[in-house]
């Protein structure tokens, strides 16, 4: 899928859930996972082929179901220590979520100015 129009889809619930929770690390994490779930992460694709691309996308999905940021957060460290070993690094959601900071900063004054 493209990655644009899936940014601009998940632009409103970033920034939504900044203004609920004041915390820049709880909307990234979403959007990681929004992303993940959601894109074919071409670094993922080159090293891992399809079958990494599907446990990455499996993993996105587990983070986006847990009812709470902090058990998000929780299985997210995990996934990240899983991902490490198996070299699963995905650049690509890297890259959107640097994007969507640029564009979330050029939206909501509060992102230009947290620090």
């Amino acid at each position: 899928q493209m990655a644009y129009p899936i940014l601009f889809e998940i632009l409103p619930w970033f920034l939504s859930l900044y203004e609920e929770t004041n915390s820049l690390d709880a909307a990234c994490l979403y959007a990681y996972a929004k992303f993940l779930a959601h894109i074919d992460d071409t670094n993922i694709l080159y090293r891992k082929q399809w079958n990494g691309m599907q446990y990455a996308r499996q993993c996105a999905n587990e983070i986006l179901t847990k009812p709470t940021i902090e058990m998000r957060r929780n299985y997210a460290i995990e996934v990240h220590q899983l991902f490490s070993l198996q070299k699963i690094s995905p650049g690509g959601v890297g890259d959107l979520i640097a994007t969507l900071l640029f564009v979330g900063q050029l939206c909501h004054e509060e992102l230009r100015c947290h620090s």
